[in-house]
């Protein structure tokens, strides 16, 4: 017995490696191609940007490993399966129980190390690359401002300088700036000359103040200085705090889940939220050995897009589900949060059923 089990926990852990290695990559490169289209990171430059693709591609590990589990689970068991292992082990008189303890042992064993990492690196994972971002894109905001003939715009205005120069104090001034309204309906847009500008960034409000020093074309000619305000919160993050719930480490959700302050549910539905992610990963390994015995599939692209399906629709659809219904106080995330388990537990007792008959 003591063989069989070691043969099959190689197996598993050999499929599950690279399972883990080809999801992995795919996740970064999918992180990579959402990071590109957003606003707030696109502007990166290249060494923060990778380093915030990796760091949201370590915080997506609780549906990587669950999945990794479960397509390895799968593809070992369907080839044994197939080619004829698990029927001249059962012959010899190995239980069905016997042969799916290497799964569980595997399961139980990424169970664990994700419970260690939803207290330690994922959260942290989701503060860093807040914060990374945050920091690079003000840098960037600031080069974008200093940088001599460009523009700069947001919904309402559009600026443009030909020069870049400095008071004598050390400041910073736009030179021969020109300020364009945005037209409301078929209306001509308004131009605004000045001389030079001085241009002040907020990064906590995303918002530049633009005072423009020596008017000429403005709206209101007897003004000697005039001041606009561009929005350029898109282009920016708010400041990262240890307050998300996805920021805090397993002893901070319990004690803020308990402290009765108003977003205590939302804590606890967090809480439950990792723990059903981790025991997930214990529920596919018997789901996937049962999967693979009653299917024998081999074939690993459809293995791959079969383990897919099930964690979007067991797993991952779900959570998100009662994640939001536990966050609203419609269900106690008790529940909300372990339905998805359950429903891989009775699907497995099904399977088990089939595997016994078959």
């Amino acid at each position: 017995m003591r063989i069989i089990h070691k043969y099959l926990l190689t197996e598993l852990t050999v499929n599950a490696f690279f399972t883990f290695l080809v999801l992995t990559a795919l996740v970064t490169m999918l992180q990579l191609s959402l990071a590109a289209l957003k606003a707030s990171l696109s502007t990166l430059p290249l060494g923060p940007l990778l380093t915030v693709v990796a760091m949201l591609t370590m915080s997506q590990l609780h549906i990587v490993l669950p999945m990794t589990v479960l397509v390895a689970c799968i593809w070992t068991y369907g080839r044994s399966q197939s080619d004829g292992e698990m029927t001249a082990m059962r012959g010899a008189g190995v239980p069905l129980g016997q042969l799916v303890q290497p799964a569980l042992l595997l399961g139980a064993a990424v169970m664990f190390i994700l419970t260690v990492l939803q207290d330690s690196l994922i959260p942290d994972a989701h503060y860093k690359q807040r914060e990374i971002t945050r920091t690079a894109l003000v840098r960037s905001v600031n080069d974008l401002i200093s940088l001599e003939n460009h523009q700069v715009q947001d919904s309402r205005f559009r600026c443009e300088w030909k020069g870049v120069g400095r008071d004598e104090r050390g400041f910073l001034i736009l030179e021969d700036f020109v300020l364009s309204e945005t037209p409301k309906d078929d209306e001509p847009p308004v131009f605004t000359r000045a001389r030079r500008a001085r241009p002040l960034y907020d990064p906590s409000s995303g918002e530049l103040t633009i005072t423009l020093e020596g008017l000429s074309h403005a709206t209101n000619l007897s003004a000697r200085e005039m001041t606009v305000r561009l929005d350029l919160s898109s282009l920016t993050e708010k400041a990262p705090t240890r307050r998300g719930s996805d920021n805090l480490h397993y002893d901070e959700l319990m004690i803020r889940s308990r402290s009765g302050e108003p977003d205590a549910r939302k804590f606890a539905t967090e809480l439950h939220r990792r723990g059903s992610a981790a025991a997930s990963a214990l529920a596919f390994a018997l789901f996937g050995a049962l999967f693979g015995l009653v299917l024998r599939w081999t074939n690993r692209a459809l293995i791959f897009t079969a383990g897919f399906v099930i964690v979007l629709l067991l797993s991952f659809g779900p959570s998100m589900v009662g994640t939001s219904l536990a966050r609203r106080g419609i269900a106690p995330p008790e529940l909300s949060l372990w339905v998805g388990n359950v429903i891989i537990i009775a699907l497995s007792l099904f399977l088990a059923r089939r595997a016994r008959m078959s």
